[in-house]
């Protein structure tokens, strides 16, 4: 079954991520890079994956190499995909992969995924891992999923508490112009300077009733700034 996606590309001379259309094929012969992957070794400490099912996808190697229409799962926690080819879980970590993009099988929803080290940061945001491209064009929206170890607490005298370690995942959103990424800011005015808003768009936002911290309405303010270059 052919399933149309679009493909990312990471091209520096046209700073900005775009995505020319593309195909993920089920791959029913499996080899070449995915064979040379180490299987899964299973641990017994909590992790979160990015999605509970298996997603068919592709993933894009930091070599150049790619690996087509396999099942995928991200773990955030130890920021690796998991691939499973042939009845076999193998295991990519996360500094070997430049790219990757997954289909939700139930919504038919495109999900593309670009590694950090791909943008440039600033000393307060250093971040490992991978942000979700949400959107192309001049400005892009990107998510990153952040997450929180949680110690055991439980308290036999109250009877209260986890008795186990709990991981809580978060989510953060960054602002990429020219591969330079800045943090969402909060407040509408520091948003504004970020994206240096037009008296055009603030009334734009104004008439909508959209704001800044609403993910969807976000996207609709970029959308509509990305559409006036």
């Amino acid at each position: 079954m052919l399933i149309v996606v679009l493909c990312i590309i990471l091209a520096q001379s046209y700073a900005q991520l775009r995505y020319p259309t593309g195909a993920i094929n089920v791959n029913t012969s499996p080899g070449g890079i995915v064979e040379e992957i180490k299987p899964l070794i299973e641990a017994e400490e909590i992790t979160v994956y990015l999605t509970d099912n298996w997603w068919l996808g592709n993933v894009h190697f930091e070599n150049g190499k790619k690996a087509k229409g396999y099942p995928l799962r991200y773990d955030i926690v130890n920021d690796q995909i998991e691939i499973k080819t042939s009845g076999i879980v193998r295991v990519a970590p996360g500094r070997m992969v430049q790219a990757f993009e997954v289909i939700n099988p139930t919504t038919g929803q495109l999900r593309y995924f670009v590694r950090s080290n791909s943008f440039r940061q600033n000393k307060e945001i250093i971040k490992d891992g991978f942000f979700e491209v949400l959107n192309e064009g001049d400005i892009n929206v990107l998510k990153y999923f952040d997450f929180t170890r949680i110690p055991a607490n439980y308290n036999p005298a109250l009877d209260v508490g986890s008795r186990t370690p709990t991981i809580e995942t978060k989510e953060e959103f960054y602002l990429s112009q020219d591969f330079q990424i800045s943090e969402l800011p909060r407040k509408k005015r520091d948003f504004y300077e970020l994206v240096d808003m037009t008296e055009k768009f603030k009334n734009l936002i104004k008439e909508n009733g959209w704001s800044h911290k609403n993910e969807k309405e976000l996207l609709k303010i970029i959308e509509a700034i990305n559409n006036s270059h």
